[in-house]
Parts: structure tokens; sequence; C-alpha cells
């Protein structure tokens, strides 16, 4: 309380403190000094306020490249070797382009390692690269720190690196952006604002965190932001009541995917698996409208809550129920050499490969297959099978990136109609858990597709008898 040595105080700290006191600045808060260490409580408290915190910030510093604390700010590695191009247009006008390394060249294929310092690499190469250039922004907790800062200021390997909420900028004057300025933004309409968080889910889930438990309370400052901008909304750990028919139909990516253990979500919440998330839809390139239409929904929503396990409303919880209306179709659960499959009245739904769930480009899987089965933890299906239950959730419309050479408004339209698998834990309840997703989708080419065609024919889930409430857990 009444002083800290200097001596005692890593490298980046004492560079940290530098920074502040030369801008001018009376204050610095480092969360492993101001949070009382391996202290539940003071933990929980301070980490419901990282919201506020990071968004009253003056300023953010951010020590990019440094491997850990004891590295400082000021890296003394040597500038990356570039090439300056110069010559003149045919104008007469004199220009010249400074060209950095990007990706090595056996990957000339990949974007650079800056064009991805967020998104998940998809190789071992790629991650390993990424963790070096940009070790800082490869964890969890820093991701909302830096969307919620107004200022954030990165001191790489090379050099500095701004960004504020009007622009990215580095020293270089060549940084290209890696989050989307409008997803940092809290604007739009309901459902722009419902996409926005869907986008930032998949960033958010291909970052690294030290405890996995955390997985809910570093993305909580975010979900109070959002939860302003979207009054009405109840947030559910990780997703919100008001748009369920989307939020629901998360796939989680990867051949590690596992069930969280010990427990951080119910089965219907993409944080309930260890894995990077995606959603069907992505944005379309310099569009400001997100990709996905829903078409229509196949349940309503009778109730929903999650129980807070701290004093953060939208941290920790140790359960959750979700109550819906919906048709209850009984199918079955097989295993075969080649992996799980679903069987519903002759109609068979093969589990996707790795290929298939990279769902880079969403109509991928469904130019070889229209019925996909996606299990949310592959080895635990591989200890059951038997009866398992589906209920249709939603049937959307995704507009992909042109396949059509040299036609500008040319689209492709993949069309989906998505069913949780649900195994159940209580018949006379209804109680049920997710254990995966249905997906039975097509392609549709052409300018404006043929989606009215596609929904004139009926679902192999199409309705047989009575709706009824269950509930998952």
């Amino acid at each position: 309380m009444a002083d800290i040595p200097w001596d005692a105080l890593p490298k980046t700290f004492q560079d940290a403190i530098e920074v502040t006191r030369r801008l001018g600045i009376s204050y610095l808060w480092i969360d492993s000094l101001c949070i009382i260490q391996d202290s539940k409580d003071d933990w929980a408290r301070e980490a419901s306020k990282m919201a506020d915190i990071y968004r009253n910030a003056y300023v953010t510093v951010a020590a990019t490249g440094a491997k850990d604390s004891t590295v400082g700010l000021f890296l003394d590695s040597p500038r990356q070797p570039g090439v300056l191009l110069k010559g003149s247009s045919s104008e007469g006008k004199p220009y010249s382009i400074q060209f950095y390394a990007g990706a090595d060249p056996g990957h000339s294929d990949e974007p650079s390692v800056v064009d991805r310092i967020i998104q998940h690499p998809t190789k071992d190469a790629d991650r390993a690269r990424r963790s070096d250039t940009f070790r800082l922004l490869t964890r969890g907790w820093v991701f909302q720190e830096r969307l919620l800062s107004p200022r954030f200021l990165q001191f790489g390997q090379d050099e500095l690196l701004w960004d504020c909420r009007e622009a990215t900028s580095c020293e270089c004057g060549q940084r290209p952006p890696d989050l989307v300025d409008s997803q940092c933004s809290m604007d739009g309409t309901p459902e722009l604002l419902a996409h926005k968080w869907r986008n930032i889910v998949e960033l958010y889930s291909s970052l690294d965190l030290t405890f996995p438990t955390d997985a809910l309370p570093a993305l909580s400052g975010l979900a109070k932001r959002m939860a302003e901008c979207r009054p009405g909304a109840t947030y559910l750990a990780g997703i919100w009541d008001t748009s369920l028919a989307l939020d629901l139909l998360w796939v989680p990516i990867g051949s590690a995917r596992r069930r969280a253990n010990p427990y951080r979500a119910p089965t219907w919440s993409w944080s309930s698996v260890m894995a990077k998330t995606a959603f069907p839809g992505k944005w379309r390139s310099e569009e400001a409208e997100p990709s996905v239409e829903l078409l229509e929904a196949f349940f309503t929503l009778d109730n929903a809550y999650c129980t807070a396990s701290t004093y953060d409303g939208t941290g920790q919880v140790s359960d959750g129920n979700l109550t819906i209306v919906t048709s209850l179709l009984q199918a079955n659960l097989k295993q075969q050499k080649d992996g799980s499959l679903v069987e519903y009245e002759g109609t068979t739904f093969h589990t996707a490969n790795e290929q298939d769930t990279g769902i880079s480009h969403w109509g991928f899987p469904f130019y070889s297959k229209s019925k996909i089965l996606l299990l949310d933890d592959p080895q635990e299906a591989l200890s059951y099978s038997g009866a398992v239950f589906c209920c249709r959730i939603s049937r959307i419309a995704i507009q992909e990136n042109s396949n059509f050479f040299l036609v500008l408004q040319a689209r492709e339209t993949v069309e989906i109609e998505f069913s949780l698998v649900l195994e159940c834990l209580e018949r006379q309840k209804k109680v049920f858990r997710r254990v995966g997703l249905l997906a039975d989708g097509r392609i549709i080419e052409g300018h404006q597709g043929d989606s009215d065609s596609w929904k004139r024919e009926p679902s192999i889930f199409e309705s047989r008898g009575p709706t009824t409430t269950i509930t998952i857990v």
C-alpha cells in the first residue's frame, strides 16, 4: 500500500509506467497488480468491471511483441527486411511502395501473418508464426480489452501500431486492418447487432485461455456493451434470447473439440464445447449487411435462463435451461468405421469430415453431399448408439461470394435447414441435452437463386403430429 520497489517490477511494467509518464497521465491500471492475486472473490468482483475499465481508459498500452512480462515494450529485435520499389505512373507522378515479409514462400496462397492475427490458423506453422509475431493478440482476455478501448497502442516487434475509433495505422504506413471497423462498433439494427455478436464469437473462440473456465468471463465486458445496444434481449451464456433461431446454429471446428470439463455452460451454448466456433453465414467483402437470411423458424421460446455463479451476471454460470415448444422426432445414432451417422426413416446424415468443418465457405460441404451430421464432441458420441431425438430449428439462406467469372452481381445461394440432435436425459420430464446439429442443405446457383422452389419442398422432418414442450440443459 505504501510502496512498490521499482526493481521488483517486470520490465514490461516498468516500460508501461515510463510511457504513461511521458504521455502526462497520472494513473495506470495493470490487471495483475490491481486485482488481488489468488483471491477468487476479488477476481470475480473486478472481472465484472472490465467493460467499464477498458472502455473508459484514455489509452490501452499493449506489449504485442513481447513473449512475457520480462521483455519490455521497447524490443531490440531488428526490423524485418523489406523492399522499397520506386517508379513513376503513366502520368509521370512518382510513387514508392514498401514491402515487408509476410507468409513463407511455401505458403504463398495463405494470407500474411498481419492479415490473420486474430483469426485462428488452420495449420500449425501458421499458428506458430502468429504467436511469434503477435503474441499478446493470441490471448482471449485481450480480445475484449482491445475492442472496448477507445485507443489501443501496440508495441510490436518492429514498430508501433495504433487502433482507435477512426483509424488503424502503423509506422510503415502499410498496415491492413485485422478487425472489421463495423464489427467493432455497436451500431445498427437488431439483426445486424446479432450478426456482429456471432462474428465476435467466431473470432474470440479461436484465442487462447490459460484457464478454460474463463471462456465466458473473458467475453463478459463485450456482452455488457452489447446488452446496452440490444434493449429487451437477454444474454444466455454466450447467446441471446431474441436471436435464438440463428444463435443456436453454432458448429465447433477441429478434431480436438470436446465438451468442456469442468462445466462452464449448458449444452445449447457454444461455450459448452472447447473449440473454435463457426456460425453458418459470414460477412460479404466490403458489404455492411449480413449474408445470412432467416427463412423460417420452427420453434417458439417458452423460457430460458442461466444462473450466474459469481458477481458477474454475464460471466460464469452454474446451470441453465432452454425450454422451447417444437416438434420432436425420434431417430437413431449409429457408429460405423468412417464415423457416426444419424438415420431417420430411411434418410441418412453422415458425419462431416475435417475438410467439411473448415467452413471457410459454407457451400463447400453441400457440393458433394446434402445431409450432414455435425457433432459437438465426436469422442463423446463414439460411446453412444441408439435413439436420439431431432427438433427442427430454422431454415436459412446464405449468399456466398460469386463463383461466376467476371459477373459482378452473381451470387450462389446456400440454403440449409438445421435441426438439433438431442439425447434424452429424463423422458417423463422431457429433459434433453444437445449432442450436435443436422444440416440439410443445397446449392442454388444463379444471380438471384431459386429459393422459393426449395421452400416449397417438404422437409424430411416435416411436422407429424402436435408440438410439445421440451427442456434442454
